[in-house]
């Protein structure tokens, strides 16, 4: 029998306490074709730091400035060539942050290099058509190019995703665990697993008449349901991505200096996929403090198309828009689809809600349970697309057959491939999700 001291002890001392950062400084997106108290398009925390370049060892946080100028070219209607932040309305005044640096917190104007005169270079991924005679052009108007409003009008871009997304996925020191893919895609933990689509299934319109089909790995009647288009998430984590209070994004893995250039114009800049904080609410600190900047092991993310990951990117990002659309009171230059058809439309916010609501889509929800803080601004209205997961959820939770000891590791739905899980009860069912 092993010896013991008598001073032995087996307890652990407790988890070392999170950062919580008790608020972050936000960087602020906005239209320079509207007027100051309408123009914000919306709001980025400041999740991502860099090593100060002088000997202070201090920290610069901010955002990554790529995934910032990505999220303005989806809102400009895939202009990812065209799209630069300035300090100024007029875009005399442009951004000097590599595009791998850090955007600091403050105020930017998303500006496009092709304003000139009462023209500007937006040209979509399917050319819209004008519906209306143009009015009589303020000096402001020459910048009021048009945006795409909603996840609804958005057309994805075949074949022109932006070069970080092109990237092969090469985290830092990756090491897969091992070969299984049955836990949970972030934390490599098989407890409380759910399944989540990258495209909402309630999506499934725009799934078919974009033809994202064409990225599936198995050709199916319902192909929204496709594994290249689900992972599985412990419940918590489901929670917050179906918020969404996070993303997965690419970024500098290797051969990035603290300045945000190349450290060699030799080598190729590598990139790793990344969870990422799109939030401001208080509810993503913890998240961002545990998760933020964390690559996806190789073994998870090659079972995932990332055309699905950037068609969720932009699916979260237009939730965040949604503010600046209800809050005007002007027209706005919009792109939005009609029928087969993409077109440029004037519209008020309030027009283009009652253009939802002939098309089913909800605009506002009562919710009975806990939802999220609405702070800083932030939408506070709930998709379709995550009631739909919602119920989903309830519906498996209703219909499971826990084993004797709630641990069966031989549950069948693993076996069929990523389905509903059997055997695992979602805490998400006592309380609704967050609103915005």
């Amino acid at each position: 029998m092993a010896n013991v001291s008598d001073n032995a002890a087996l307890a652990l001392p407790p988890l070392s306490p999170l950062t919580r950062i008790s608020a972050r400084p936000r960087i602020s997106i906005l239209h320079p074709g509207y007027r100051k108290g309408e123009n914000l398009l919306f709001c980025l925390p400041a999740v991502d730091s860099i090593e100060s370049s002088n000997q202070s060892q201090t920290r610069i946080w901010g955002h990554h400035h790529a995934t910032a100028l990505i999220a303005g070219g989806i809102i400009a209607n895939n202009a990812f060539d065209d799209v630069y932040f300035s300090h100024d309305r007029y875009g005399e005044n442009p951004v000097a942050t590599p595009r791998d640096g850090i955007l600091e917190p403050g105020h930017y104007f998303l500006q496009l290099n092709g304003i000139t005169g009462d023209r500007c270079n937006t040209t979509p991924t399917r050319s819209p058509s004008s519906t209306a005679p143009a009015p009589a052009r303020t000096a402001m108007d020459k910048y009021k190019y048009p945006i795409v409003p909603s996840f609804t009008d958005w057309a994805f871009p075949h074949g022109k995703l932006p070069k970080e997304w092109q990237q092969p996925h090469s985290p830092p020191d990756h090491k897969d665990t091992d070969a299984d893919t049955d836990r949970c895609f972030l934390t490599d933990i098989r407890i409380g697993l759910e399944e989540s689509h990258l495209i909402p299934s309630a999506q499934l319109e725009w799934f078919n008449r974009n033809e994202m089909g064409d990225y599936c790995e198995i050709s199916t009647n319902n192909d929204i349901n496709d594994p290249a288009n689900k992972m599985l998430l412990m419940a918590n984590l489901h929670w917050a991505f179906e918020c969404p209070l996070f993303v997965i994004v690419p970024k500098p893995s290797t051969g990035f200096s603290s300045s945000g250039f190349p450290i060699s114009k030799n080598k190729p800049q590598r990139y790793a996929f990344v969870n990422h904080v799109i939030s401001t609410v208080p509810e993503a600190r913890d998240f961002t403090d545990l998760y933020q900047n964390r690559s996806m092991q190789p073994k998870y993310f090659n079972t995932l198309k990332r055309e699905f990951l950037f068609a969720r990117f932009a699916w979260a990002l237009f939730i965040y828009l949604r503010k600046f659309i209800q809050a005007s009171t002007a027209p706005l230059e919009l792109i939005i689809i009609d029928e087969d058809n993409y077109i440029s439309k004037s519209m008020t916010g309030k027009q283009f809600s009652k253009l939802r609501e002939t098309r089913g889509e909800s605009i506002n929800r009562s919710r009975k349970r806990r939802g999220l803080s609405n702070q800083n601004g932030e939408p506070n209205d709930q998709d379709d697309d995550v009631d739909e997961e919602k119920r989903r959820w309830r519906s498996a939770s209703r219909h499971s057959s826990p084993s004797s000891n709630g641990c069966d590791d031989s549950d069948s739905d693993f076996n069929r491939g990523r389905s509903m899980h059997q055997g695992t009860s979602s805490n998400l069912a006592t309380y609704d999700l967050p609103c915005f």
